[in-house]
Order: structure tokens, then C-alpha cells, then sequence
């Protein structure tokens, strides 16, 4: 029994934590529709936190916070209690190395105690599984704040990554780098340095600003994180459907550079030549169908054509939390 008085449960958890946004799902191991497909898994309770858990961009501390309150929380709203949890993965932005990973890891055993089953990754990896049923085969591509790439080719267990160097080391193709452009459209705009375009009064009228010299207090400030930049994204891609062919040009670059960065990983797997070869975007920049997303899918297409391409419509954490099941299953 649990210390509420009903039937005990098994259960895990799936963490998304991404460069704007982090989310934390309880999900029933014991019914056999959650690893069946993402679509099927029983949700039991949901936190969904809007702030990044990346600790490159908002520290240790805050990032600890954060994905202790969303266990917490997730726990709270299914009604479940820490000593039900058999199992939890986290998929986060900015953690790959295996000191991030020992670093995370200490943080959930606060809130969980000490455990065998708990996977760390990076969010890419959740992003994939999500797609493929909570096996890691095929290439997923995320660009959200940041941008990365990572392959897997379950016949051989290879795996490698592309990008991922956070903004100041060149997250090309990501919304920070398209914010960034965007910031530079217009203040080249304004001095005439550049074309006009419609994204000079989009971003006055977003950010609430009366005039462009304004941007400068804004974009200097020290203590926000890379997610504002980032946020400005979305203008480039009102303002290419409305015609404006600076805003365009941003968004072909941002498409381009994604694409080169798939092409990389899947070249040093070895994959160019598999058939149908799962490729998923993710991230808020690709995962709808806009004119960034039909640029990468065109160009990917044309070198490869049997790509089978995806957009999951399920968050990530279903991902998660169908990878923290099926290393359940493994040890039951």
C-alpha cells in the first residue's frame, strides 16, 4: 500500500528541460499501453514550468530548483509519492558531459533518494525517442533557444552529435542565432546599412519599445538568459509570410545551416544510405509547419530522398518517460 492508503503504484518520470521551458510527466509503468506508443502512454500528472532548467544559461542553482519543483509538483498532481517511483529520465539541454551528468543526478536523489534507474541525457535524446517509441535509432534535430543534432544507429550502438556549442560558440540555425540576425536586420535598417524590412517595427512593437536606439539597454542587460534573444524568432516568421525578404533570408540561412548540421551527423554514422532513416525535428523553431520547417524538409529531401521525416505531436517527455520504462522492464 501507499502511504496514502490505496494500491501502491510504479511509476516514472519524464523530464523535458529545454533552453524556455521545462515539463515533468508522471506515467503508469504497470500499463502496458505506455510503451506501446507515445500516443497510448497513461499520463498520471503534469508540471510544466516556463523557464529554462539549462544550467550553462541560468546557473546551477536556479536549474536544481526548477527540476525539483517540476518532481514535485508531477508528483502532486498524479497523487503519488516519491517511494512509487521506479524510474526517471531527464532530457536536458546543456547536459552531456559526465560531470553534468553526476551533477544532475545528485539533484534527483534529494527529491527521490537514492535509485538504479535513472537516465540523463540531453534533451535531443528524448526529442528522438519520442518519435521511435523509446528507442534511440535515427537522427533528431531541435531548434529551439539552442540548436543541436545527435544520431543513433541502433544496429551498431554508434551515436554522435553536431552543434550544441550554446550561442556564443555558434548555434547556427537556432532561434537564438535567427533573434540575433533579426536584431541586426534592424539596426541595420535604421542606419541604412540594410534593406528595410518589417521586422524593424515587429520587434519595436514586441519588445514595446518606441524607438531602436532603445534596443541597446535592452539587449545588454546581464541578468536574463539567451531564451529573450531567442524569443524574437517567431518575427522572422510573420514577417516572411507577410512577404518581407530580409526576414526570409534570415530563415533560408536558419534552414541551411540545420540541414548541414543533420547531413553532418548522419555522414559520420555512416547512414546516408539507409532506407527511410528516421529523422525528427523538434524545438519550438521547427516543430510546426512553417516556412523554416518546409525549407529544412525540402533541402534534406533533396539529398535524401527516402528520409523519413517527423514532427511528433506528443511533448518529449512522453519520451522520457517511455525510455525510463523500457530500462524498467529490463531490470523486472
Amino acid at each position: 500500500m501507499s502511504s496514502c492508503g490505496r494500491a501502491r503504484r510504479s511509476v516514472v518520470l519524464g523530464v523535458d528541460g529545454g533552453g524556455t521551458t521545462t515539463r515533468t510527466i508522471v506515467v503508469d509503468a504497470s500499463d502496458p499501453r505506455s510503451v506501446t506508443s507515445a500516443a497510448t502512454a497513461t499520463v498520471l500528472g503534469e508540471e510544466i514550468f516556463t523557464g529554462a532548467s539549462n544550467p550553462n544559461s541560468v546557473g546551477e542553482e536556479k536549474a536544481r530548483g526548477i527540476i525539483q519543483t517540476g518532481i514535485q509538483k508531477a508528483l502532486a498532481s498524479a497523487g503519488c509519492t516519491p517511494d512509487e517511483v521506479v524510474g526517471i529520465c531527464l532530457g536536458m539541454s546543456g547536459v552531456d558531459r559526465p560531470e553534468d551528468k553526476v551533477l544532475v543526478r545528485g539533484w534527483v536523489s534529494e527529491c527521490l533518494g537514492a535509485m538504479d534507474n535513472v537516465i540523463i541525457n540531453n534533451d535531443a535524446s528524448v526529442a528522438l525517442a519520442n518519435a521511435t517509441g523509446g528507442i534511440l535509432n535515427g537522427v533528431v534535430v531541435i531548434s529551439g533557444t539552442g540548436t543541436i543534432a545527435y544520431g543513433w544507429d541502433s544496429a551498431t550502438g554508434k551515436s554522435c552529435r553536431a552543434a550544441g556549442w550554446g550561442p556564443l560558440l555558434g548555434d547556427e540555425g537556432s532561434g537564438h542565432d535567427v533573434g540575433s540576425l533579426i536584431l541586426r536586420a534592424v539596426t541595420s535598417a535604421e542606419d541604412g546599412r540594410g534593406p528595410s524590412t518589417l521586422l524593424h517595427q515587429a520587434v519595436l512593437t514586441r519588445l514595446e519599445l518606441r524607438q531602436a536606439t532603445d534596443l541597446i539597454p535592452w539587449a545588454y542587460k546581464s541578468d536574463d538568459s539567451w531564451a529573450r534573444i531567442a524569443d524574437l524568432a517567431i518575427l522572422a516568421v510573420e514577417c516572411a509570410e507577410k512577404g518581407d525578404a530580409v526576414a526570409r533570408s534570415i530563415l533560408e540561412h536558419a534552414a541551411k545551416k540545420l540541414q548541414n548540421t543533420v547531413l553532418t551527423v548522419i555522414n559520420k554514422l555512416g547512414l546516408e544510405h539507409t532506407a527511410a532513416i528516421p529523422i525528427v525535428f523538434a524545438g519550438s523553431l521547427i516543430a510546426k509547419d512553417t516556412l523554416v520547417t518546409k525549407l529544412l524538409k525540402e533541402g534534406l529531401l533533396a539529398e535524401l530522398p527516402n528520409a523519413n521525416i517527423q514532427i511528433p505531436k506528443n511533448s518529449a517527455t512522453i519520451g522520457a518517460a517511455m525510455m525510463a520504462i523500457r530500462q524498467y522492464e529490463k531490470k523486472v
